[in-house]
């Protein structure tokens, strides 16, 4: 896995290949306005990344649903609440300002609560905070404070309304009851020293359940000896003013505690625990209302790990599996029989790492799933689980890109599927998938020349083989060359393009440098040792140098015959090399970070127009983020206007020569 870029933009001066520092710029250097972008212009960016985390989602019928989004490089940690009324085929924004909310729960189109964090800095290193409870009258618009208290940050946050005046807030291990609307909320003594709760479950105002903890020690024992916990379910039939002890189990202590619990009635409900010791879950089930549990299955917990436990009725629930930093599988666990027996449901890809589910039905429901390393994004069931279809953010390139005009491109991968072929015939406003090759290929790479013709670099996943397959019909199907390139690997390739439909080049991530010029049926291979790299033909390419050492000296060459390089000159004494694209012998673009290796590091976007003698520098706004997995960040123009980047954030996309770039 390559460097995880940070990047920002500063104020950055023009810089010359022969020896001219970033300190001064000198008249002689500066590029005649042939492109957009002249010398000093900065650069704007429109729209928002996908990178963000969803949580607290929250449907009522099929059509109408709510999510949170909370961006994970804003520095502000506000929330937004999302909002769709068709199933999730659009979304509306709905921003809260200077909170950070944690859940949330509609009971009818327009009445709801939300419970988070008072104000938007980031609280990991605190152990309390100040939390709001805020309601809705009109659907998630406007917003009203209703409570706020100090809390300790031990547990997570739940709400549970039976109708718009009865329901119940457990927020970090206090539980809170209000019956009229939540102008009054009330805390909830369960009544048992040092309890405390988890999770919650109430199948209407006076019927409920809690499990939690109990920490305690032997009294046996010094005070610093056998610590121990206690894991508890208590049952109230009276709103909360009594509780009753169900269900209590010794743990070693730090290992105790409970994922979820669940009751779909009055009678018959579930509970997870818990157990760091062993990494094993259990789940317990009631068939009288908590009178006694059964142990029913074991489900192992690390990585991945059950997040929470969804039944639908009493067959059938859900449990998601989050794998967390990966690269392991998860999956999202499907039950048939009160949970008994799981399977997983969805492939790999698009089910590989989830945290929550919403059903509303057996049929309908949405799960939030995570790209590792690319953030969240939502998914859609309409049978039960067998299909899944992607529905927030819309569609868009996770892997590579290829434009074949300014309207008409091809990608490889999205974020519920990385083995998909994704077509754009507006410029990247919109993506439609037309083939998948994740049954038995995994894509790596693409270039096409034209609408109809194009390759694909990737891995057999019977044989792990480097495979290039070729299409003549617009990737509606593939054919595999018979070809061998045993001596490169497609997970360290930075250059993959055809130019024509004969000739071609790869740059395996370091050594080797594969031409072709029958259209990708025979290869020759030399030894060069390469890193990013841009061509234009078999014989002409430019090559960004980088020393490796601190400071990073980023240097460029370039060939012009097909075998020897020649050095143009430094481009920065501390930078770090991120991507490059020529269109032509003269015009070509760099992305850049400087300094290198810096928290405060800053992006640059080079331009030349006259092979890469000279170069004008542009900023990109303060705060953007761009980062990659592969060896460099797949930037490509296709004239002096029209220009993508492709990053684990996004797709950025300008019209304008590089000075405006949008999300899209």
């Amino acid at each position: 896995m390559k460097k995880m870029l940070l990047l920002s933009i500063t104020m950055i001066l023009s810089v010359s290949l022969f020896g001219c520092n970033s300190n001064g710029v000198d008249s002689k250097m500066i590029i005649p306005n042939q492109l957009v972008l002249t010398q000093g212009d900065s650069i704007s960016v429109n729209g928002e990344s996908s990178r963000y985390s969803l949580h607290s989602l929250d449907f009522i019928d099929k059509n109408l649903g709510w999510v949170v989004r909370s961006d994970d490089n804003s520095n502000e940690h506000c929330s937004q609440i999302l909002k769709t009324e068709d199933g999730g085929v659009s979304w509306k924004t709905l921003k809260l300002n200077n909170s950070n909310i944690q859940r949330l729960m509609f009971v009818n189109k327009t009445t709801g609560w939300a419970v988070g964090q008072a104000d938007s800095k980031n609280t990991i290193n605190e152990e309390s905070s100040l939390i709001k409870i805020l309601h809705t009258q009109d659907g998630g618009q406007e917003w009203d404070v209703q409570w706020e208290g100090k809390v300790n940050l031990s547990s997570g946050y739940h709400l549970w309304f039976q109708d718009t005046m009865n329901g119940y807030a457990l927020i970090s291990g206090t539980l809170l009851s209000t019956r009229d609307g939540g102008k009054q909320w009330s805390q909830v003594i369960c009544g048992i020293k040092d309890f405390t709760p988890q999770h919650m479950s109430f199948v209407n105002v006076d019927t409920g359940w809690v499990v939690g903890k109990i920490n305690w020690k032997d009294p046996s024992k010094s005070p610093d000896q056998n610590p121990k916990n206690k894991l508890v379910v208590l049952h109230t039939i009276d709103g909360g003013k009594h509780w009753r002890q169900q269900f209590a189990k010794d743990y070693a202590a730090g290992t105790v505690g409970s994922v979820d619990i669940d009751f779909v009635n009055a009678t018959t409900g579930w509970f997870l625990t818990s157990d760091l010791g062993t990494w094993n879950d259990e789940l317990y089930y009631t068939a009288n209302a908590g009178k006694d549990w059964q142990k029913i299955s074991q489900i192992r917990s690390a990585r991945p790990s059950p997040t929470e436990v969804k039944f639908i009725t009493p067959q059938v629930g859900w449990i998601p599996l989050d794998v967390g930093a990966g690269p392991i599988s998860g999956g999202l666990m499907l039950t048939k029989d009160g949970g008994k027996d799981f399977t997983i449901v969805g492939n790999e890809d698009e089910m590989s790492s989830n945290r929550e589910v919403d059903f509303i039905s057996e049929q309908q429901g949405w799960v939030v799933a995570t790209a590792p390393s690319q953030g969240d994004y939502l998914m859609h069931t309409g049978d039960g689980g067998q299909t899944w279809t992607q529905v927030y953010p819309k569609v868009r390139p996770t892997k590579d890109i290829s434009f074949v005009d300014n309207q008409h491109g091809f990608g490889l991968g999205q974020l519920s599927d990385s083995g998909v072929l994704l077509y754009t015939a507006d410029g990247g406003d919109t993506w439609k998938d037309i083939y998948n090759f994740s049954e038995k290929f995994r894509p790596r790479k693409l270039s096409f020349v034209n609408r109809n013709m194009g390759w694909v670099l990737g891995t057999s996943l019977n044989s792990e083989k480097t495979v290039i397959l070729k299409t003549t019909d617009a990737g509606s199907s593939w054919t595999p060359l018979d070809v061998d390139i045993t001596q490169q690997s497609p997970y360290f390739t930075s250059c993959f393009r055809f130019f024509d439909p004969n000739n071609g080049i790869i740059v395996a991530d370091h050594f080797n440098v594969f031409r072709t010029q029958d259209g990708g049926r025979s290869w020759q291979v030399s030894t060069q040792e390469l890193s990013i790299a841009s061509f234009i033909s078999l014989r002409q390419g430019w090559e960004i140098l980088s020393s490796g050492s601190k400071p990073n000296t980023v240097g460029l060459s370039q060939m012009k015959d097909g075998a020897t390089w020649q050095a143009l000159g430094q481009i920065s004494s501390n930078a770090w090399p991120i991507g490059i694209d020529f269109i032509s012998s003269d015009k070509g673009f760099i992305l850049l970070e400087e300094p290198a290796f810096q928290l405060d590091s800053r992006v640059k976007l080079l331009v030349t127009t006259n092979g890469g003698r000279t170069w004008s520098s542009h900023q990109f706004p303060q705060g953007l983020i761009i980062e990659t997995l592969e060896s460099a960040i797949p930037i490509q123009f296709t004239d002096d206007q029209h220009g993508w980047i492709l990053s684990t954030q996004g797709l950025l996309r300008t019209r304008d020569g590089g000075k405006t770039w949008t999300w899209d």
